[in-house]
């Protein structure tokens, strides 16, 4: 840092003057909101309390939680088509309705009955939502009598003045247990916003009054268009993440860290300390936040299940963290130290006699002092914006009291910006700046590599916030090219530090800005303690300078320029003398061939034993269409409509509940009617025209053989339309359901009449249970939609009963926190075995062939496989987003994952010939009988923990996923091989690990049998945990089974291996293929047979080539 006073005085003049100039211009730049905020958090609980205890809402006993929130949608709404910012500001002063509220909680573990309490921002109730079980004793009220309570119990307790409201809707429905719900639902005739509506709902369980809630109904076509203008930002954004992970993640992290450590410049003692300080950070943010989390709670979870699932998300967020903080920070300051010699030493910055420099008191102090140019920047920038270029960005309020609901508020704005300085300014200035320079260096034009690298970095950064609310799309990548700029230079001048200085108390200006706004009681503690916490890294130099006793200039050897790598420790040239043959009994050999045959017939005898349904698709993707076609030939659709049929799979949760409460009979019996069977559902949408008119889409539903069952059409809210009165609505229904399912009338009973009042149109959805047949839980039940005097669709259902479907839910966040976890094993070990594998490379001990292979098979397949899918994909998109753009996103995220995909397994394949030479040997025949021996069991352990499972989840059913490929034959036969080998390479990687763990089997035995166990009992049982008892015992008996393989088998000669993932994922592919769910499906399935057989194969010789020494 230059020693010039005239550079020094300028710096301080442009700060002083930035700041005067950002206090003058902020509110013309941001346009804030005045809020009359008179209640805190302490009052709005207490209010909660004091009206469920006045009004008898609520669990009698209960637990509390608030929050201050924003109706987004709304505001969004108001500011683009309602009026824009003076519209909202005056909605935000407006009693009728208020977009910034307090909501109040009151709730209990596994109890359905739970009330929401609303509070204006001034501390008035503006509403409240009581939830009751659908089974609680109840009036049957009539639709008046209902009203006269609704509209005196409003009036009475909750100030609600009816006179300038007229209704629009009523909806009442039959309960279970007798009691009759209604909905009133009121409109302002006078006063719009655009084309939202002020509305006010009402309602009434049984004789109580349950809801009163003021909103705007906001039309669904500026939903779509928003959803169109935002394509561009998501878009922008999605490309700048691909772009980050390809030049960043992959050119600067895995390329960049490979070269250098094989000259040996890698330190990762100290960045891995700081990426778990940071991820830490970040994970006690959260902590720090978790009162808010109880607002999301869903009571039919317990709160165990709740705090489990939690810590789950809590625990995967920190080991992502910690790895992309390490390797992010590793790279950072790895190639910087190589490219540029003349920074100081990072991890070296606030050592004694270092922290005490000068050269570091000028990087601290001119980091701090530029906070407040890029912040007049901001100002001047949006404030010219704004005003001239008529961009748009929602108004800010500059207090929320959210922000004092963390145990400790200060600490949360503090920990986001610390990681943001830290980690933003290693990866979008260190890795890509340092890169060029280095590859420069190579290649020559250096300063033409490093001039690249600016503009590269800055559109990366800007692109990665331009998901941001602000239009136009391109807004914020613009805004943040100075500032990219800015800190690129500070790093390539000075180095890191001013810049994580600089961006770190940049971000804590603006995330601890709503404790500042705060007069709340204690406040100022939190406001001292986030200054202090700024200014940490000043505190830190001048401490070093209080222990030293003097300034001084920085000793050359404190910069990049006197780091030297450690010298090559010499290594015995001699080749490496094949291990010994293994040595396993002939005994023991034997009996686990005798094992595997007795397994196979065991396999045999379950799979013949399980309830597997049988029901094949004879129409193809093809005939779906065309009847689809014929069936809407009616509606004279132009060549822009697009015809996308998907196959539709068994067993969901309505057949779940059939068979596990009225038994198989009574299940087989409704297939086809109230539970349906396997078909097709063809999707009729179009991409083009109005993106409003573009709402309107047909779904036909086709049965096996090719026969249209069901049409449903969905029209634009604003289409022309009938408005029909109950009766006639409820006569309509009838008629269409004894025509359609030759129904008899006189067992139709009323469930529920709903409206829908649109601006040209009433649509209803009307519901009649089933009398002429019963269930012992649930109801039969059919539905009817009208879209204004259309009949716009009609099925059969059966109704779930409330608590049943409670608890399934319950049994469903259990077993999705299950496969978290095993998803989670799995990416760790891939991730782990990618990184020891670029060590292995960077130390030459690599097979490169076999890493080509395995590259080039797993990219051609999943390419294969994904092309195929491409039908079921254009399914998926969404008719309020450019067709183009869409395309260019799946087309741009298929091809990195992919690529990084098949590079990951290809990584660890082509390091596994070395990792496993250490084992010995079997003669080959006995290693390829015993691998398929231990196939076979597997095999059958995973089949038998089916069957059990299978008396608690339901029937088994195939999949039909592959009928809406392109070609289905392809889907079965190439999905299968990519399952085959990614099993292989993380068992194999697995195996390898636990014989680096315990030294082949000599020490820390424990340690490699639990992790064995874990892989084997997380990845390898199949089915759903559900039943989570059943399936721990499952998993610890598949887990116990591959700890029994390593023990006796693997340890010895991993090469058995991929017979035994072949022959156990072949089994699998057979029972599926023998199921024929699909014409092609078994002729597919045979030839994935044959290829996993050539690929185990082949895995097999590559693994006994021991002495694979890549150069």
């Amino acid at each position: 840092m230059t020693k010039k006073p005239a550079l020094w005085i300028g710096l301080a003049v442009l700060a002083v003057a930035s700041a005067a100039f950002s206090w003058r211009y902020f509110t013309r730049a941001f346009p804030l909101l005045s809020l009359d905020i008179r209640m805190d958090r302490q009052d709005a609980l207490a209010g909660g309390r004091a009206l469920a205890t006045t009004e008898q809402l609520g669990p009698p006993e209960y637990r509390d939680a608030a929050s201050f929130s924003l109706d987004e949608t709304v505001q969004t709404f108001v500011e683009l088509e309602g009026g824009g910012k003076p519209a909202f500001n005056a909605l935000v002063v407006d009693r009728l309705f208020s977009p910034y509220r307090w909501r109040v909680r009151h709730f209990k573990e596994r109890e359905q009955r739970e009330v929401t309490f609303a509070f204006a921002a001034d501390g008035s109730p503006s509403g409240f939502v009581e939830t009751l079980k659908e089974d609680e004793p109840g009036a049957a009220l009539a639709e008046a009598a209902a009203r006269s309570i609704a509209e005196s119990a409003a009036a009475r307790a909750w100030h609600v003045d009816l006179a300038p409201f007229k209704t629009v809707e009523h909806s009442q429905e039959q309960r279970i247990g007798g009691r009759v719900d209604h909905a009133f639902v009121y409109e302002l005739p006078d006063r719009r916003l655009g084309e939202g509506r002020y509305r006010l709902r009402l309602g009434v369980d049984g004789d109580k009054l349950t809801e009163v809630t003021y909103f705007i109904k906001i039309p669904d076509a500026f939903n779509r268009r928003y959803d169109n203008m935002r394509s561009a930002n998501t878009a922008i954004g999605i490309g700048g993440s691909l772009a980050f992970l390809v030049l960043y993640g992959v050119g600067g992290i895995a390329v960049g860290l490979f070269f250098l450590m094989r000259d040996r410049w890698v330190i990762w003692r100290q960045p891995v300390f700081w990426g778990a300080l940071v991820a830490l950070a970040q994970t006690a943010a959260t902590i720090n936040e978790w009162p808010l989390a109880w607002m999301q709670y869903d009571t039919a979870l317990s709160t165990r299940a709740f705090v489990a699932q939690q810590a789950a998300l809590a625990l995967t967020n920190l080991l992502v963290n910690v790895v992309l903080f390490s390797l992010s920070f590793m790279a950072a300051e790895t190639l910087t130290r190589r490219a540029f010699p003349h920074h100081p030493q990072l991890w070296r910055l606030w050592k004694r006699d270092v922290a005490n420099s000068r050269e570091v008191l000028g990087r601290t102090m001119a980091g701090y002092l530029l906070v407040s140019v890029f912040i007049g920047y901001e100002v001047a920038l949006y404030f010219v914006a704004t005003t001239s270029l008529g961009w748009w960005t929602p108004s800010e309020a500059l207090f929320n009291p959210d922000v004092l609901a963390a145990y400790v508020p200060w600490f949360s704005a503090v920990a986001k910006s610390f990681q943001a300085g830290f980690w933003e300014e290693s990866m979008f200035r260190a890795v890509p700046i340092a890169g060029a320079a280095l590859i420069g260096d190579r290649f020559g034009n250096r300063r033409l590599w490093i001039v690249a690298a600016f503009i590269v970095q800055a559109a990366i950064f800007g692109a990665g916030h331009a998901p941001y609310p602000t239009q136009p799309a391109y807004a914020r990548p613009v805004e943040l090219v100075i500032p990219s700029i800015g800190f690129g230079l500070l790093y390539l001048v000075f180095g890191l530090l001013p810049g994580i200085i600089l961006h770190f108390a940049f971000d804590a200006f603006w995330f601890a800005m709503p404790i500042f706004a705060s007069s709340a009681a204690g406040i100022r503690v939190q406001q001292a303690m986030v200054v202090a916490a700024i200014f940490v890294p000043l505190w830190v130099v001048l401490a070093r300078r209080v222990q030293a006793g003097r300034w001084i200039d920085l000793p050359a050897s404190e910069f990049n320029a006197a780091w030297r790598p450690a010298p090559a420790v010499a290594k015995d040239a001699t080749q490496r003398a094949a291990p010994a043959a293994a040595s396993l009994a002939p005994s023991i050999a034997r009996g686990i061939v005798i094992g595997g045959v007795l397994a196979a017939v065991a396999w045999i005898a379950i799979v013949a034993s399980l309830p597997a349904q049988r029901h094949s698709l004879r129409a193809s993707r093809t005939d779906a269409a065309a009847a689809a076609r014929a069936a809407l030939a009616f509606a004279h659709l132009g060549s822009n409509w697009r015809f996308l049929p998907t196959p539709d799979e068994g067993g969901g949760p309505n057949e779940r509940f059939v068979w596990k409460t009225a038994g198989r009979a009574t299940y087989e019996s409704l297939l086809g009617t109230y539970l349906s069977l396997p078909g097709w559902t063809v999707f009729v949408r179009t991409f083009q025209g109005d993106v409003a008119e573009r709402a309107e889409n047909w779904t036909a539903h086709i049965d096996r053989d090719g026969v249209v069952q069901r049409v449903s059409h969905v029209l634009p809210e604003s289409r022309p339309g009938a408005t029909l009165d109950v009766a006639d609505a409820k006569e309509i229904a009838r008629r269409t359901l004894v025509e359609r399912f030759h129904i008899d009338a006189a067992s139709l009973k009323d469930v529920s009449a709903a409206p829908s009042k649109l601006p040209e149109r009433t649509d209803w959805t009307i519901i009649f249970s089933d009398a002429s047949r019963s269930l012992p839980q649930g109801e039969l039940r059919l539905a009817v939609r009208i879209a204004g005097d259309e009949v716009a669709d009609a099925h059969r259902f059966v109704y779930i009963p409330e608590d049943w479907e409670r608890a399934e839910r319950n049994a469903q966040t259990v077993a999705s926190i299950v496969r978290v976890a095993g998803g989670l094993l799995t990416a760790v070990l891939i991730l782990a075995g990618v990184i020891a594998a670029i060590i292995s490379w960077s130390r030459r001990q690599y097979a490169v062939l076999t890493f080509l292979a395995v590259f080039g098979v797993c990219l051609v397949l999943s390419a294969i496989r994904v092309a195929n899918s491409f039908p079921a994909m254009m399914a998926g998109l969404a008719t309020s987003q450019p067709l183009q753009l869409q395309l260019a996103i799946l087309l741009g995220t298929s091809i990195v994952g992919l690529t990084l995909f098949a590079a990951g397994l290809g990584l660890i394949a082509g390091a596994s010939p070395v990792w496993s030479a250490a084992t010995g040997s079997l003669e080959s025949r006995t290693a390829i009988k015993i691998g398929i021996a231990l196939g076979a069991l597997a095999a059958a352990a995973r089949a038998l923990s089916a069957l059990v499972g299978s008396g608690l989840t339901g029937p088994v059913w195939p999949s039909y996923a592959g009928a809406g490929t392109f070609v289905p034959f392809l889907a079965s036969a190439v999905g299968p091989v990519i399952t085959m080998l990614t099993r292989v390479v993380v068992l194999v990687f697995a195996s390898v690990s636990a014989n680096w763990i315990t030294a082949g089997w000599t020490r820390r035995r424990a340690l490699a049998a639990i992790l064995l166990w874990l892989v084997g009992g997380l990845l390898g049982t199949p089915g759903s945990p559900e039943n989570l008892v059943l399936w721990i015992v499952s998993a610890a008996l598949v887990g116990a089974l591959l700890v029994a393989m390593y023990v006796g088998v693997l340890r010895h000669d991993v090469s058995a291996l991929p017979f035994g993932v072949a022959v156990m994922t072949l089994t699998g592919t057979l029972r599926e293929g023998w199921a024929r769910p699909y014409p092609g499906a078994l002729a597919g399935a045979i030839v994935a047979v044959v290829a996993m057989g050539a690929v185990a194969y082949w895995w097999f010789r590559a693994l006994r080539q021991k002495l694979l020494i890549s150069r």
